[in-house]
């Protein structure tokens, strides 16, 4: 993984809000600074025009990797279709 430049930077929020970023760090065990990141970058991406959302990915990728047997099995089922001697149901 290639390290993203970092950049540091200053912000006024309301208490309430920070006070319960600070929680929620500390139940999951993450550094705020790294929550306060993927909160950024989930806001970012959620924007018309830039692409897909992180959470969508990581379960769609979920979703792959625990599907991957009947994934494949399905794909070489489709391939003997299209090859001579296959089976050409439509």
């Amino acid at each position: 993984m290639v390290m993203q430049a970092r950049e540091q930077f200053s912000a006024s929020i309301d208490s309430d809000v920070l006070l319960r970023m600070r929680d929620i760090a500390m139940q999951e065990d993450r550094d705020f600074d790294e929550l306060v990141e993927h909160a950024l970058r989930i806001f970012a991406n959620s924007r018309p025009g830039h692409g897909v959302r992180e959470e969508v990915m990581a379960h769609f990728w979920n979703s792959v990797e625990k599907n991957r047997e009947l994934l494949e099995r399905f794909a070489d089922s489709e391939s003997r279709k299209c090859t001579p001697g296959g089976s050409q149901d439509s």
